[in-house]
């Protein structure tokens, strides 16, 4: 789902975070095939960590049923995705939002 630098960042964001302290739980925090072991993960499972991501990097995802809005804090800019007709496609739509936004940073 991730692309370009938004995918290596968030990578490397995940091996510095300490987001659990027992990493028996989820040994992909931990390991160096994160990608092959966090991208198996059901969306719905990976959409939280993405989200704390990208809120890290200032890029905040409201997702609701029929539409996203995402605050680049950076840019001081709204970015908004309308007409959805379920949450999963509002937080897949949020997403590639997302990472769009952050490459276009770069």
């Amino acid at each position: 789902m991730l692309k370009g630098q938004a995918k290596k960042d968030f990578e490397k964001w995940v091996r510095q975070a300490e987001l659990i302290t027992d990493f028996t739980f989820l040994p992909w925090i931990k390991d160096k095939n994160l990608g092959i072991q966090f991208y198996s993960l059901p969306f719905s499972m990976q959409y939280g960590v993405l989200v704390d991501w990208f809120d890290s990097v200032g890029i905040e995802i409201y997702n609701l049923k029929k539409m996203v809005e995402l605050f680049d804090r950076v840019e001081n800019k709204c970015h908004y995705i309308e007409d959805l007709e379920t949450r999963p496609q509002a937080r897949q739509k949020a997403i590639e939002q997302a990472n769009k936004i952050y490459n276009d940073r770069k």
